[in-house]
């Protein structure tokens, strides 16, 4: 399976920002930051895990992050702010304060979301988060 890296960068109390790095494709990231893998607060551990395709009645088609230690549900999909995630991944393709907080948020994320679809092809992935 091709692997995909999510390299984290900055963190605070709130979100971790990253990137997200496949061969012939690079994009943004927004995560919730670091909270001890609690459901809905936290971004999920380091690691590497398969991701596979699914299919989300909120949020249509979605790569979902597998094997998570106490976790489900965990989805890259599309979203703006810290406030649009439960522990998922965001993707775009820049920062800006969308909301005006003074916390960065993901801009551009369904164009994004939806290239990053059409590049993996809707195939299987491993994500390697470091």
């Amino acid at each position: 399976l091709p692997v995909v890296t999510l390299k984290r960068a900055y963190s605070d109390d709130k979100q971790q920002l990253g990137d997200l790095i496949a061969d012939g494709f690079k994009c943004k990231t927004l995560e919730l930051s670091w909270k001890d893998n609690k459901q809905n607060i936290s971004c999920i551990p380091k690691g590497r895990y398969n991701v596979k395709r699914k299919f989300s009645l909120k949020f249509g088609n979605v790569y979902e992050v597998q094997n998570v230690p106490n976790r489900g549900g965990i989805y890259i999909h599309n979203g703006n702010t810290f406030f649009d995630i439960q522990g998922c991944i965001l993707l775009g393709d820049m920062f800006g304060d969308v909301n005006k907080d003074k916390h960065a948020d993901i801009l551009n994320s369904t164009k994004t979301v939806k290239a990053f679809q059409t590049f993996m092809g809707g195939k299987d992935f491993i994500l390697e988060i470091i």
